[in-house]
């Protein structure tokens, strides 16, 4: 508390022609030459609990007025008055229980001002007392109720407790309960925000990590064009042959099992010169039609049918264990009995176990079969292509399918029932799904996946696992999942080729509706041409992501969105790069997203749903939440924005709830947060840089924070007050901050009233701004 001990007074009392002795209670002793004339003045005692006084001498020609701190003792006031015929004077002592700081007075003279637009009367005092002297005698020391004369209209510099608190390094301290001035006032640690943890990526063999730690390259020393009959497998850095390489024309492959008992073996060559009346199956006498050969191996189980190079029609049905196999995929060719202009018929159709190896499978509705539930069916090295509906049809039975190409004019693969594993496989050129699954389960493993409508299509109760794979190059989606299906993908690739012109719109991204589930882990999503989301999962989906990527949004549209949920989410070490909008949360989602980190062209999130998150990166981008909840722990704004955007890093807007714990904002060029219309915000640990201000609550939305540093070019709060044009209310915002910074600003808090101060002065210092607290009218705010 700041005293007056040992100050000597800087009024002349001589020429007021009195002086005063012993003027005691701790201040200095006061002597002026006083003569034998001079009589005393009747002493005067403050009144308990008083803690600065405020004296005035008033004269004919003039007022003097001087603020004194009072000690605890000696409690008694002594003058002496020097008799003189011209001699009068007013003495008048104003009490009070706040000390000086408080009444926003410095001891000593108490300047007086004569602009009445900056300047404040005398505070109202709590105990007055006025004693009148002149040549012979004086009144003595009287109460006084209201001030009148002189005193009463001496008007001093206005005074701004908070700005005068603040200029002196100090600031509220809202814990005394009197908001008491609390200097110096104590620093407040911040907490800092922490980073996302890195994605986990894991390479499959023969993938590379791109140099950026996002993704992995399925062709590290590039992709190639393979001759027809063979295709680059993921990882692979060559062209492989689909099955075993060919034989010379006109011989059998040399590694042909010996036939026996446990494993007959029959040869069906249709250019055998021998006669088919005398065709036994032998390799010297081969039977010249398929048919022929599994008419006799109903009595030989397990039997194997080596069929020689060559196109053979006919329509099989493959009972009981018996297998065919092709001299090599390339040169025997199985096509439906009408041949080449048969849409309507089966190549294959499996009722029993059996095996398919080194074969090609044209024409027909479909090349491959599988109805029954007994069957088992291994398909080895085979081509299946040119089907009117689908390469191969599964409704029952389980199927395994590895080093195989299937295409056809609709589906690559058809299942409504039963269970495919398929392993090194080629589906491409499909004109709707490479995958068409309505039921059963498909578990694809280093597959290649391209140039098809849409990779896979889920719905009802489908359920689709890929590993170790890559969809792109689709025409629509990657992948589209509905209904109840569910899809999960791992160390896998999705994207699109896009050479930058409006008509070229391949998509590649993946999309989920009704309740479809999807997990996807160690995904990668790199170019993918988008009209709208590269992930988009709709109202009543549920979804998992753990270390996914998505690089390089690609669209003519100006707004395409990373990843829209609509259902909900959780998600793990997420990064999302190149796309305007990273996430759109609809206000019908639930998102838990812990390691995320964006760079946005516009957009790092936009939400109207339940969000929850830790330790987000966003690099470029802003933030926008209507309606719904945010609650975000570690987020962090930073980098530069496109230069014609300029909303705020955040902006928060209706019956919306925003908190943050360990927050920076801090975009170049942007403004910090802006909460609108009824929102609510709380910010904890939080450092905000902005352009024109840092902080603005608008339309009635509430702000709070605590343990923060914010700054800005204009001011660093600022809380508006409008008029409702609707209900004609004045809507009145709110920031309410504790224990923070608030420094290098033009004006620290731009706000409605003093009345608000309380608000922003917490135990926060504010440093180095221009003005520290700036008020507005309710006519003139905006």
């Amino acid at each position: 508390m700041t005293s007056n001990r040992h100050r000597q007074p800087q009024f002349d009392l001589a020429r007021a022609r009195f002086c005063a002795r012993g003027f005691g209670f701790g201040l200095a002793t006061l002597v002026v030459g006083c003569t034998p004339s001079a009589f005393e003045v009747d002493r005067l005692t403050p009144p308990d609990g008083a803690q600065s006084m405020i004296f005035a001498l008033e004269t004919s020609d003039r007022l003097v007025v001087e603020a004194y701190t009072l000690s605890d003792a000696p409690t008694a006031i002594r003058r002496t008055f020097e008799r003189n015929s011209s001699a009068r004077a007013e003495m008048t002592a104003l009490f009070y229980e706040e000390d000086l700081e408080r009444l926003g007075l410095d001891p000593g003279i108490v300047p007086a001002s004569t602009a009445e637009s900056s300047s404040r009367l005398l505070p109202p005092f709590d105990v007055a007392v006025v004693n009148r002297l002149d040549a012979s005698d004086q009144t003595g020391w009287r109460p006084l109720d209201v001030l009148d004369g002189a005193l009463a209209a001496f008007r001093t510099p206005d005074f701004d407790f908070a700005e005068r608190c603040a200029a002196r390094g100090g600031c509220y301290d809202s814990a005394s309960g009197s908001m008491t001035c609390l200097s110096p006032c104590p620093e407040s640690e911040i907490e800092p925000v922490r980073p996302p943890a890195a994605l986990v990526v894991e390479c499959p063999a023969g993938w590379e990590l791109e140099p950026r730690g996002r993704f992995c390259d399925p062709y590290p020393e590039g992709e190639l064009e393979c001759d027809d009959g063979t295709f680059q497998r993921p990882g692979d850095s060559t062209c492989q042959p689909v099955g075993r390489v060919c034989p010379e024309p006109g011989t059998w492959p040399t590694d042909l099992p010996e036939s026996s008992a446990e494993r007959p073996v029959l040869f069906v060559d249709q250019n055998d010169p021998g006669r088919e009346q005398d065709a036994d199956g032998s390799i010297a006498r081969p039977f010249h039609r398929i048919g022929l050969a599994l008419e006799a191996a109903e009595s030989m189980p397990n039997t194997l049918v080596m069929i020689s190079e060559g196109t053979y029609s006919e329509s099989l049905v493959l009972r009981g264990a018996v297998s065919l196999r092709g001299t090599c995929a390339t040169a025997t060719v199985l096509q439906p009995t009408g041949g080449d202009g048969d849409d309507s018929g089966t190549v294959i159709s499996v009722q029993g176990t059996s095996t398919l190896e080194d074969l090609t499978l044209q024409r027909g509705a479909y090349s491959l079969v599988v109805r029954t539930p007994e069957a088992r069916l291994r398909v080895l090295g085979v081509r299946a292509r040119y089907a009117a509906a689908a390469g191969l049809l599964i409704q029952a039975g389980d199927v395994v399918v590895e080093d195989t190409e299937l295409s056809a004019r609709y589906h690559g693969i058809e299942l409504s029932g039963g269970n495919i594993e398929a392993r090194r496989i080629h589906l491409f050129g499909a004109g709707a799904g490479g995958v068409a699954a309505t039921g059963g389960r498909i578990a694809l493993d280093a597959a290649r996946i391209e140039r098809n409508v849409t990779g896979l299509v889920l719905s009802s109760t489908a359920r689709a696992t890929v590993a170790r794979s890559v969809v792109r190059r689709s025409d629509d989606l990657g992948v589209y999942a509905d209904a109840d299906a569910r899809f999960e993908a791992s160390s896998s690739m999705f994207g699109a080729e896009y050479d930058g012109s409006e008509a070229s719109e391949p998509e590649g991204g993946v999309a989920a509706t009704g309740r479809a589930d999807v997990v996807l882990t160690n995904a990668w999503f790199v170019g993918v041409q988008s009209q709208y989301a590269v992930l988009a999962f709709r109202e009543g989906t549920s979804s998992k992501l753990e270390d996914l990527a998505v690089v390089d949004c690609l669209s003519s549209k100006s707004d395409v969105v990373g990843v829209h949920i609509g259902g909900s989410l959780d998600a793990a070490r997420l990064r999302i790069d190149g796309c305007a909008v990273s996430l759109l949360i609809d206000g019908t989602a639930t998102a838990s997203i812990t390691d995320a980190h964006f760079s946005a062209t516009d957009r790092c999130l936009e939400t109207a749903g339940a969000v929850s998150g830790e330790r987000w990166q966003c690099d470029s981008g802003r933030i926008n939440a209507t309606q719904g909840r945010v609650s975000i722990t570690d987020l962090a704004l930073d980098g530069t924005p496109d230069a014609t955007e300029t909303a705020p890093c955040v902006t928060t807007l209706g019956t919306h709830s925003f908190a943050a714990d360990r927050l920076r904002l801090g975009l170049e060029g942007r403004d910090g947060l802006h909460a609108k219309a009824e929102s609510r915000v709380v910010l904890r640990n939080a450092s905000v840089v902005g352009n024109a201000w840092a902080i603005r609550a608008s339309d009635d939305a509430q702000v709070e924070l605590e343990r923060f540093d914010v700054r800005a070019s204009l001011a660093a709060f600022r809380v508006s007050r409008e008029l409702n044009v609707t209900s004609q209310f004045i809507e009145t915002s709110r920031i309410s901050a504790r224990r923070g910074v608030v420094h290098d600003s033009q004006i620290g808090a731009l706000i409605p009233g003093r009345t608000s101060v309380v608000d922003l002065f917490d135990h926060v210092r504010y440093v180095a701004n221009d003005r520290n607290f700036v008020y507005y009218t309710e006519e003139s705010s905006d």
